[in-house]
């Protein structure tokens, strides 16, 4: 038996609830199984010494996940996940989301059992069974605890199936649940704004009585429709979907459009939902991007080299490309393991633009989904250059500048960095053969490959666009607050980057610099762009001064000193990239302060935006 946390008690009437973004604190877990995970469950990060539950992100929320794959393929979990002690007040339910994640294409469904205890945190202390292998595919689980109402309890989340791959616990809620939850259907990005939107609501019903009438009214600005239905039953936990009689006014090109739902439920309670329609104001310079699975094995992958190498000549200036080695000696790993958990194990496969809807796809198509997507919202100008830190050549420094084409109030982007070699040639190195099914002709054409051998020695192989590094904090979701949520339409956004040379690198010289701007929310690219030259130690010393603006070094971090009357924001960022403060946005008239609490010596990089003009100054501590 092994304890992950210490218990930390709660007294509290109120409702008690648990996200899991600060981690596992307060939580008891045990791993009552001892068995050591599976080679693939140990990935996910569950120790080889046997482990319960570990906290972390998962699909970009944090989440708590236990294993029940094993060495030993009979084995049966048996993982306590369990509360701090929680105060029931009257009328008490505890709800929870649950899942089960498949290491591969397998369908599984997994196994819960629930207790409660209201002694204390040993597992023979919990005598009460709330739930008993419950089958936990996807979905929000109740549980009505009315009964304990002014007890101090206790509840375990146990994981008992067996060979189910992982489980997923997020959002545990224990008090008097809302009649119900509402999640408005619409698209987020719209790209005709010729006519408004109508909005599709989705109502789950809670786990207390059942849900006999909506009053539900959509507002926008001074526009209101209202949609109303007396005639229902909706069960506890079931879906009910209406739909407003009337589209929303046509939006604004680049201009957010933001609207308001409001719902009262049985006549009794009012539940809210919002969102926000973004369209952007011009089409900002369009690049898509295409990832390729290949490697050196792969008879047929001489054509993905051809038709990348087709659409670098066709459209050098709106294609980016980048090609992912799996299984031979230039796989990147974490990259290789990403894509391929989108393309599937084939070779040459790719994706473009990071829609899942092109996953798997041949670089065949690459030409014909690069049409599809050329001309979609890219929602911002990108740009990067790349520069040496300092004389010594060590370190590069990497610079992206974002300028939307909209204002959004709340719209989640983030940037990605990759690096890739061209012209990786090591004549007489067997491990750069590369196997060619197209040698002789017996497939037809290829690009000159029918006319070489097979397989295609290493003197005679030049591989592009190779995957050497990412800068990003998991891979497809990009870099947290490197660029900001709230937007302004034609400001430029900074953001700094800094790595030592890739150690896989051969010649730095043939590196690319690709930067993404990524959707969070879809995972999407929406714009890329890439620079082939790393230029000499310049950009810190030449940041761009203001005479509007100045910044200097303080005891206590950095000050701005403004003389304007305007909107202003200051973003305070590490040399590597990092924003280590962000002032709140104000208004000023005339002369004012801001002053930004910075730790720790260096150079900081301080990016005042004032009446959307955006400069930065450079300030050491």
């Amino acid at each position: 038996m092994s304890l992950c946390a210490v218990c930390v008690a709660l007294a509290v009437n109120t409702p008690w609830s648990w996200d899991f973004t600060q981690g596992g604190e307060g939580f008891t877990c045990y791993d009552q199984d001892g068995q050591v995970p599976s080679v693939t469950a140990q990935k996910y990060g569950f120790s080889a010494e046997g482990s319960s539950w570990i906290f972390a992100t998962l699909n970009k929320e944090f989440v708590a996940m236990s294993n029940s794959s094993y060495k030993k393929a009979t084995a049966t979990a048996e993982d306590w996940l369990i509360t701090p002690a929680i105060t029931l007040g009257e009328g008490s339910t505890l709800s929870f989301d649950a899942y089960t994640v498949a290491y591969s294409n397998t369908q599984r469904v997994a196994t819960v059992d629930v207790k409660l205890s209201t002694i204390g945190v040993a597992v023979e202390d919990f005598t009460v069974d709330l739930l008993k292998g419950q089958a936990i595919e996807k979905g929000n689980f109740g549980v009505d605890l009315s009964e304990y109402a002014g007890k101090t309890v206790y509840i375990a989340i146990v994981n008992k199936s067996r060979g189910k791959d992982m489980l997923v616990v997020d959002n545990i809620f224990v008090g008097v649940l809302p009649l119900g939850t509402m999640k408005a259907n619409y698209t987020h990005v719209q790209a005709n704004v010729t006519k408004g939107q109508t909005i599709a609501v989705d109502f789950t019903a809670g786990f207390g009585d059942a849900v006999t009438s909506i009053d539900a009214t959509l507002t926008c600005g001074d526009f209101t429709t209202r949609y109303t239905d007396n005639a229902i039953t909706v069960a506890p936990g079931a879906v009910y979907s209406f739909q407003f009689p009337e589209a929303l006014p046509a939006p604004i090109a680049g201009e957010g459009q933001y609207f308001e739902i409001s719902a009262l439920v049985n006549g009794e309670e009012t539940i809210t939902a919002n969102g926000e329609i973004i369209s952007q104001a011009y089409q900002p310079a369009k690049r898509v991007l295409c990832e390729e699975q290949t490697g050196t094995w792969c008879g047929y992958c001489p054509r993905g080299h051809v038709f990348m190498e087709q659409m670098d000549e066709d459209y050098p200036d709106t294609y980016i490309g980048i090609a992912s080695h799996v299984n031979d000696i230039m796989q990147y790993y974490d990259y290789a393991e990403y894509l391929s958990s989108f393309v599937g194990g084939g070779a040459p496969s790719g994706r473009v633009q990071r829609d899942n809807s092109t996953a798997a796809c041949d670089p065949m198509d690459f030409p014909t989904l690069y049409n599809d997507h050329i001309n979609t919202p890219a929602l911002a100008d990108l740009a990067i250059t790349a520069e040496w830190k300092d004389d010594s050549k060590s370190e590069i420094l990497l610079t992206a500048n974002t300028t939307f084409a909209l204002s959004a109030r709340n719209f989640a982007t983030r940037l990605e960095y990759i690096i890739v070699e061209d012209d990786v040639n090591q004549p007489g190195n067997s491990n750069y053969n590369q196997a060619n099914y197209f040698a002789g002709g017996q497939y037809g054409k290829m690009g000159g490959y029918e006319n070489k051998s097979n397989p295609v020695l290493a003197a005679d192989m030049f591989y592009d666009d190779v995957v050497r590094y990412v800068i990003t904090d998991n891979l497809g979701e990009g870099i947290a607050g490197s660029v900001p949520t709230k937007i302004e339409k034609g400001v430029t956004y900074k953001h700094w980057a800094t790595t030592t040379v890739p150690g896989n690198v051969f010649n730095v010289e043939n590196c690319e610099f690709i930067v993404l701007l990524l959707d969070f929310e879809t995972g999407i690219v929406l714009n890329a762009a890439k620079c082939n030259t790393i230029n000499d130690p310049t950009s810190v010393e030449d940041v761009v001064a203001d005479a509007a603006s100045r910044a200097y070094a303080t005891q206590g971090g950095v000050r701005v000193e403004v003389d304007a009357d305007a909107q202003v924001e200051v973003n305070v960022y590490a040399a590597d990239g990092r924003l280590v403060y962000a002032a709140a946005p104000r208004y000023v008239s005339g002369k004012s302060v801001v002053d930004c609490r910075v730790a720790g010596r260096g150079v900081y990089l301080v990016n005042v935006v004032c009446n959307g003009v955006a400069k930065t100054h450079k300030v050491v501590l």
